[in-house]
Order: structure tokens, then sequence, then C-alpha cells
């Protein structure tokens, strides 16, 4: 493929590129991130995929562009995801430089297709290259001129990046003569494609792939986000996630309505009607407090959690609405309807609690996500006590473990750099008066012990221990 066959819009001149800089662009009416990054031109969608801000106001570290809004991550070359809460990859558009201009492609492409472009011959691997043409005696090829064997490295893998130590390269092959015959093309690798495993993974996936599901998400979270974040509403909010229990609310309030369903369901077949019309308020009554509590763990939900937890909660509100139907008819004594809108309104509730259980278990939503950290069990250098003021906190990694140290008044303490809400980079979020503030959901920790100010988070921040030797700051992991 080409990019040679795809219209292109002029943007600006080529002097407007600056080497780490980003900046807005439109082309055909979409907003557009502009930015070069290591002499290369790159453009993608500036739209966060996760609630529309604009990426080109965020911060580019290297080829990723963090979000202003809840610093979701993306690749300016792929357009990927990379970090939650978005899961959705923005637009790619391919550029070009011409004539001192910048162009950029009217309609997104495939990243692949730039890729081939910029390969450089490396798809001789797959198909069988040209003849080479006779080559000039010289002690090196022109760059222009080299067979496939001494095309360019292929940039380092992630572990070489990251200082590990890289294997040992291979010898070069020797130069065969100019009179060889063309290498024989190899074959291309197949490389298996994720699957769903089983139906249980299908109908999850079938549903993260619902259109209006996101949509109506989009909706009730922008119509939730003023309650949820005005004085009140907020206090509301942390009673509801169940920080003051230290763990969250709705699992336990959501097994009431199936408990309660079942008994009454056996009550009907004992004969025993009123009694199990009295077990059908209850669960009316118990699935209002449990609706409560799911949507208000839902608000803090991204991606394809928040579309699965929205069937999940129409689902349950439909069953809801038959178990208050059954009650009507027990009133005016239609016990056999009755019965039967019970059976079928505890059936819907159950078997939509599966999409429940599959957000908890599946997925870890509202569960701590810093509960199987460990480590390191002996003190550990990290940064020097000089490049830490007072009342800053800079994050360190420790034996792999994310640590956040902080130093207020004179004291070193060290907490889990990630949320235990959702595994946010607390790092990333605003630090004042000793209080820290996740980027994505808004819950708030004390530095100097770890504990839980503000929700949705109900668990407190893993401490470390922290001493100071020889200038640095060190840190041994500890449980709570």
């Amino acid at each position: 493929m080409s990019t040679e066959s795809l219209q292109f819009v002029e943007v600006g001149s080529e002097g407007d590129l600056e080497e780490g800089a980003m900046r807005a662009v439109q082309v055909e009416g979409k907003r557009v991130l502009l930015t070069m990054v290591e002499g290369k031109p790159y453009a993608i969608g500036a739209i966060c995929t996760h609630e529309r801000a604009n990426l080109d106001e965020g911060t580019l570290m290297g080829h990723e562009v963090y979000c202003p809004l809840h610093f979701s991550c993306f690749d300016v070359r792929t357009g990927e995801a990379l970090a939650p809460p978005a899961d959705r990859s923005t637009s790619v558009h391919a550029v070009k430089l011409e004539d001192g201009k910048v162009l950029v492609s009217a309609a997104p492409v495939d990243p692949e297709i730039i890729d081939d472009d910029d390969d450089d011959g490396a798809e001789a691997t797959v198909a069988a290259p040209p003849a080479p043409e006779p080559e000039p005696a010289s002690p090196e090829p022109a760059a222009g001129e080299r067979g496939p064997e001494a095309a360019p490295a292929p940039e380092s893998p992630p572990a070489e990046r990251d200082g590990a130590v890289p294997a040992a390269p291979e010898p070069a092959a020797e130069e065969a003569p100019a009179s060889a015959p063309a290498p024989a093309a190899v074959p291309a690798v197949a490389v298996a494609a994720p699957t769903e495993t089983n139906v249980h993974h299908k109908l999850i996936a079938r549903i993260e792939g619902i259109e209006w599901l996101e949509t109506g998400s989009e909706w009730l979270g922008t119509t939730l986000r003023p309650i949820r974040e005005s004085r009140v509403g907020g206090r509301l909010f942390d009673l509801l996630h169940g920080r003051i229990m230290g763990h969250a609310l709705h699992p336990a309030l959501s097994d009431l309505p199936i408990g309660l369903g079942a008994g009454a369901i056996l009550l009907d077949l004992a004969g025993e009607h009123d009694a199990a019309g009295i077990m059908g308020a209850g669960i009316v009554v118990s699935s209002v407090a449990a609706a409560t509590t799911g949507v208000a763990d839902w608000t803090v939900s991204d991606g394809r959690d928040r579309r699965v937890g929205l069937m999940h909660g129409i689902l349950q509100t439909v069953g809801l609405g038959m178990q208050v139907g059954s009650l009507a008819l027990r009133w005016k004594g239609a016990t056999v309807p009755a019965e039967v809108l019970l059976i079928g309104g505890f059936g819907l509730a159950a078997g939509s609690a599966y999409l429940g259980g599959h957000l908890v278990l599946g997925r870890g939503v509202m569960v701590d996500h810093t509960a199987w950290t460990t480590g390191p069990r002996r003190w550990t250098r990290t940064l020097s006590l000089d490049d830490l003021a007072d009342g800053d906190a800079k994050a360190v990694e420790v034996e792999g473990r994310r640590v956040l140290i902080s130093r207020l008044d004179g004291s070193i303490s060290a907490i889990e750099n990630a949320c235990t809400h959702a595994g946010g980079p607390l790092s990333m979020g605003k630090v004042e008066n000793g209080i820290v503030h996740c980027p994505w959901h808004g819950s708030c920790f004390r530095l100097r012990d770890g504990a839980v100010i503000r929700g949705p988070a109900a668990h407190p921040q893993p401490m470390l221990e922290a001493r100071v030797r020889g200038g640095h700051v060190e840190v041994r992991g500890r449980r709570r």
C-alpha cells in the first residue's frame, strides 16, 4: 500500500514544525494534532476518545501524548490508546513535507500504510526482491544501494531502551559476489490473532461493541457529573462508594434482591402467598438501594467497563420494573400473573448479575488495585534527598513497584503511586496541603500515611518504610 493515492490538505509551513511541540490544525473540519518527534512529523486525531478533551493541550513525552483531562495516553505514531481511562485508539493521518509545506491526509489512514512507506526495503523479507543492480567498487555501498542485509537496523526493542543488556549482535554476513543470484524470498510468518475463547467472552465482546451504549454512557455521565462534583453530591457519592466501610458497598447490597427473590419464589410454591408478597416488597427496596450504589460506582468507570456496566444497569432496571408490577398484581389479587412476573424479574436480575460479576472479578472494578504489591524486602536506595524539596512528591520505580516519595515538614513518606481505586498514576495528579489528588477519578489520599480523604477509592494507599542514608532516600516494602 502507499499514501500516493491519498488526498492531502495544506495545514502550514515546514518552519512551523518544532521538535517536541504540538499544535492543532483543522483538516476537513476536524481537529488534528500535529507534532514532530525525532525529526519526523506525525498527525493524529486531537480529540481524546475518553471524554473528548483536546490532546494538543496535553503533554508530549517522546512518542506518547497525555490527555490534559484524565491523562489517557496515546502513541502519536499509531494513535493507539496506551493507558486508561481511554480504551479506544484515535485516528491517524499521513503527513508529507513538500516545497516547504506541511500536508496532512484529508481522511484518516491505517498506520500500517505509513509504516510501509517508511520501511526502506523491509518488505523484501516477505516478497522476492528484484535482481540487484551492479554496484561500483567502493569501500562501502551508498545507503540507497544497500541490499536487504545492509538495511538500516530497526528501532531498539523495549528491553534495550529500558536499559536491559542487549543480546550480542550476529556477525555480518559475507557480501555476495555481484554475479550471485538474488536471495530467495523468506516466507511470511503467520501471527495468531486474539480471539474470544468461549461463549462468555464472546458475549462480553459483543456488548462492549454496541455503539448506542457508548452514546448512552456519554449522555448519562455528562448528566451525573455536576452532581458528583458538587460539594454535597461528592459527600453523598463517597457514602455510596462505601468509603466509610473500607470497601465497595454495591456488591454487598446486590446480593439482597437475589436472595429475597429466591425466597419469595419458594414461598409462592409452598402456598404462602402473603409472605411471598412481603418478600417481594423487600426485593424492590433492596433493588433500589443496590441500584443507587451501582450508579455511583458506574460514574467512576471508563471505556468498555462503562458500556458493560450500563447494559448491566439497564437489565437490572427492567427486572426491578417487573418486581414492581408483581407487587401491584398481588395487591389486586392476581396471584398467578404476579408469580409469573416475580419469576421473570428474578431470572433477568440473576442473569444480568453475571455482567456485574465480570466487572468485579474479571475487570477489577472497585477492588483494591494495590492488594498484590510487595517488596522490596531490603532497604533500597531511590533518589537524592536534595532532589526532593519540602512539600514535593516524586515517583520512583523500585523493583518494578511504583512508589511516590514525599517530603512534608522535613518528614519523608513513601506510598504506592498507583491509586487503589483504578490504578491511576498519583504522581501526575495535584499535590497540595499534604494531599495528592488522583488525576483519573479524583480520589484524594494523605501523603504521610496513605489515608483516603475522598473517594471513589475506599482502600488506603499502601505505605512503605522510608529512611535517609548517605543523603539518599531508601525504602523498604511492608504491608499496611
